[in-house]
């Protein structure tokens, strides 16, 4: 029943967003642990902002592009699809700021809050990879190597973003 449920929310392009957004609040983490400007708070709320814009940022760059390629107006039901999909975004983005919430109560220190973070998006994406593979009919197999090599990828294009970003 549990795998059925994951398989209807997450078995449309729901699972490549999730591993988008995990790239992205990834690097995000990356680039503030190299600050050393934080404070378990800031980055509370910094996660959970970054969460928010880049689903805002996702809406708005798919309602656009949709209206282009179709040449019209969404319909209510496209763009009711489009948010519902763009909130898979949320559904692994928001728990680091959950996890830094802790560190915050004083639970552990932010580098265990980094650690479990960090830990966290690249299980991941290794798991939401292999999952869009699976989805797109690949053996189980061929999936774990894709999902390898895309969380490989992942992990690259956050430090590149790292490193060439600043």
């Amino acid at each position: 029943m549990a795998k059925n449920n994951f398989q209807k929310y997450y078995g449309n392009d729901r699972a490549s967003k999730v591993v988008y957004g995990t790239i992205l609040i990834y690097a995000y983490l990356i680039s503030q642990h190299y600050t050393n400007h934080f404070t378990p708070a800031s980055l509370m709320f910094g996660t959970f902002f970054a969460s928010v814009a880049i689903v805002i940022a996702e809406i708005y760059a798919e309602i656009i592009g949709k209206t282009i390629k179709q040449k019209k107006p969404l319909t209510k039901q496209q763009r009711s699809e489009i948010e519902q999909d763009s909130f898979a975004i949320i559904s692994v983005s928001l728990w680091p700021s959950f996890i830094f919430l802790l560190s915050y109560l004083g639970i552990y220190n932010t580098q265990v809050a980094f650690n479990i973070s960090y830990i966290f998006l690249i299980t991941t994406l290794v798991v939401f990879s292999y999952w869009a593979s699976r989805l797109s009919g690949f053996s189980a197999k061929r999936s774990v190597l894709t999902s390898l090599i895309v969380s490989a990828i992942g992990v690259t294009v956050v430090f590149i973003k790292y490193f060439v970003g600043h």
